[in-house]
Formats: structure tokens, C-alpha cells, sequence
């Protein structure tokens, strides 16, 4: 292990101003500020005892990198899968460093000392080294830059290359420690799918040693809520992560985007449909609905298949996925999903009955309408009967 000195390697002919945001008086401020040793467990650790005075030119960003054996790094360190920067975000960072409203009370971001098939690799315009990389500082260091500071307060951490990526999604990016957080369900699952393309990973060691595909599915929700999330935003991630070959599920459940996603790709001469009643407009011009088995998904079909009726009544498909809560297994699949069917059906024929008793036999009971009090001069519901 490098002493502390060599590690931190601050350069000393660097003069910090003191009348920009990071200066020494922050620093002094900043030693204060929550330890982040508190979200590095088992990732790994702190080298700086508080956050320190970096050099802005001393930390290589979003740019390309390559290492000593020719691997190319076309995002720098990038643990994100989505856009690399949010511009508001860089922007409000950046008027708060001008206006030099920093709160030291809050946990800092980080950096981490290159590994040594980087040193070497990385310049800044004015040929400073690049001696450090983002661990949890991005659009920290951009509004840095963009407000002109010299210097940037930021833990320096050891952490190894392979968990960077899940220690800022699953810790530094959560709500409550990032200016910009996460998206949950794009961040976290690229994160376990760039784990699972690493053998000697723990997810991967832990998948390999699954005995069946439920011990499978357990190992993969067990990672998931190893990042901290609800457990709805868990199973729509676990449900990403089985679309995705992440694992192979006994049943690859459907929600909306996914059913969008899976007939864009299957179906890519279809073109989306303007209509409020179809969602695609298939080969000859047949109309498709979407729909699940879940909620007023029956109900829904048979109001638009009663429109397409009285509107077109020319051909047309409905495609529909299965309730995603509930084991099914494949025995029971046809005769749930004719169920389904049976459901349309069903409600189809209660609104027919129910029309002829309310309209035609006029026995049937109309409700009582009240408007709400949207307009000028009202004051309490408006009776509409």
C-alpha cells in the first residue's frame, strides 16, 4: 500500500483562491461532513481523512480513455447507462458554486487514484496529469468547470474498477446522497448486466451455483434489492433483467413498456397508430390493441372493440400478456388466456344487457351526475339531474 502522501499526491503549486466556492475555509467546513467509509462498506475505502482540495485539471471526466494495453474506455468511467450529463443539473450546481452557497453538511462526492494501466494516459488541455477518476463527482466536476473554480472538494477512495459501477448506482446515486439520482430501472439494471458479464462477480458466481431456475430468480432478487429499491421498482427491474437474458425466468412477465418494446423489435414494419383506440397498425392496415391480463385490461379491450366495431369493422388484432402477479405455469397457460378472452366477452355482453335495460326497457337506474365548481361564481357541486 502507497503512504497516504503518494496516493493523494496533491499538488502544492496549485494556489487555491480563496474568494472562489472551494477554498480553504469550505475545506475546514467540509471535514464536518458525513463520512463516506458510511456508504463504502464492502466496496471499499477512504484514503483522505476528509474531502480534499483537488485540482479540477487533475480528474479525467466523461472523455475517452485508454489503458497501456490498448483498451478503450469511450465513456471514461461512466457508471451510468442513460445520458452521460443532465445539462439543468450542471447548470443550478454551477450558480450555486458562483454564488458560493455549498452545504459542507452534506455528503461530498468522490474520486479515486487511477490504477496504474492508466497512469500516464490522460492529459487535461494545459497538460496537467489526470491522476484521478470520477468515482461519484460528475456533474459536480462539469459545474466546477463551468463556474470557473480551480478547485473541487472530494473524497479520495479506493475502490477497484470491477464495483465502482455497482457502488455508485446502488449507494452514491440514491435520492438521498446525488444532486441528480439514478433512473432505477435503466441505471440498476445495466449495472447488474455489466456484473453478470463478468464471471468471477458475485452475481455471477451465484447464479452459476443455482440449482434451478427458482434459486436462480431468488439470486437475482436478492441483487436487486442489494441496491436499495421499493419493492415494485425491484420486481419491474427483475422483469427487465429476465427480458434482457440477465437470467433465464420460468416466465418472462410483461408490462406495458415491455409488451412496446418486444413487438418495435418483432414487428418492425408496424408503424404506431394516432388513434386513442389502437396502439399499432399492422401489415394491410389491421389494427392492433395492446392489453393485459390485469386491472381493467378486459374491460378496456371490449370498450375499444366495441368503437372499432361501430367505427371500421374490418379486421383486427388484440395482443395481450398475462397478469405479472401469481405463479402460472405452462399447463394453465391456454386456459388462462382464454379466460381472458371469456372476460371481454363477458364484459361486451353486460354492456349490450345493460344498454337495452337502461335505454330501450328504461328500467334501469341512471346515476345521479354532479359537476365540480370549475368556473367563476361557482361555489358547491352542480346537479346535472
Amino acid at each position: 500500500m502507497e503512504i497516504l502522501e503518494e496516493i493523494l499526491n496533491l499538488d502544492t503549486n496549485i494556489e487555491v483562491n480563496e474568494n472562489l466556492c472551494f477554498n480553504t475555509a469550505l475545506f475546514e467546513a467540509c471535514k464536518k461532513s458525513p463520512h463516506i467509509n458510511t456508504i463504502l462498506n464492502g466496496y471499499g475505502k477512504a484514503v483522505s481523512k476528509y474531502p480534499v482540495l483537488i485540482d479540477i485539471r487533475q480528474i479525467h471526466d466523461l472523455s475517452s480513455i485508454t489503458d497501456i494495453h490498448g483498451n478503450v474506455y469511450p465513456r471514461g468511467f461512466q457508471t451510468r447507462a442513460a445520458e452521460d450529463l443532465d445539462r439543468d443539473t450542471v447548470d443550478e450546481i454551477a450558480k450555486d458554486m458562483c454564488d458560493k452557497n455549498w452545504d459542507p453538511s452534506l455528503m461530498q462526492g468522490a474520486v479515486f487514484r487511477l490504477p496504474k494501466e492508466f497512469r500516464g494516459m490522460s492529459y487535461s488541455s494545459d497538460g496537467i496529469e489526470r491522476i484521478y477518476g470520477i468515482a461519484n463527482l460528475t456533474h459536480r466536476l462539469y459545474s466546477a468547470r463551468l463556474a470557473s473554480q480551480t478547485h473541487i472538494l472530494a473524497w479520495i477512495i479506493d475502490i477497484s474498477l470491477n464495483k465502482l459501477r455497482k457502488w455508485a448506482n446502488a449507494e452514491a446515486n440514491r435520492k438521498r446522497y446525488a444532486s441528480n439520482p439514478r433512473n432505477d430501472l435503466i441505471d440498476i439494471t445495466e449495472s447488474i448486466l455489466f456484473d453478470l458479464s463478468d464471471e468471477n462477480s458475485d452475481i455471477s458466481i451465484a447464479i452459476a451455483g443455482a440449482a434451478t431456475p427458482e434459486k436462480e430468480e431468488e439470486s437475482i432478487r436478492d441483487e436487486v434489492e442489494s441496491y436499495h429499491v421499493h419493492s415494485k421498482t425491484r420486481d419491474a427491474i427483475i422483469r427487465r433483467l429476465g427480458h434482457k437474458g440477465g437470467f433465464t425466468p420460468e416466465r418472462k412477465k410483461y408490462d406495458a413498456d415491455f409488451m412496446k418494446e418486444y413487438v418495435e423489435f418483432t414487428f418492425q414494419e408496424w408503424v404506431t397508430s394516432s388513434s386513442d383506440i389502437y396502439d399499432y397498425i399492422a401489415n394491410n392496415d389491421v389494427p392492433v390493441i395492446l392489453a393485459q391480463d390485469e386491472g381493467r385490461g378486459a374491460s378496456e379491450v371490449a370498450t375499444k372493440w366495441a368503437q372499432h366495431v361501430l367505427n371500421d369493422n374490418g379486421p383486427l388484432k388484440v395482443l395481450f400478456s398475462l397478469k405479472k402477479s401469481g405463479k402460472i405455469d405452462t399447463k394453465q397457460a391456454d386456459e388462462i388466456r382464454r379466460m381472458f378472452i371469456q372476460k371481454v366477452g363477458d364484459y361486451m355482453k353486460m354492456m349490450g344487457e345493460a344498454y337495452h335495460k337502461i335505454y330501450v326497457e328504461n328500467t334501469g337506474t341512471l346515476p345521479m351526475y354532479e359537476a365540480f365548481p370549475e368556473f367563476a361564481g361557482e361555489t358547491k357541486m352542480i346537479k346535472m339531474y
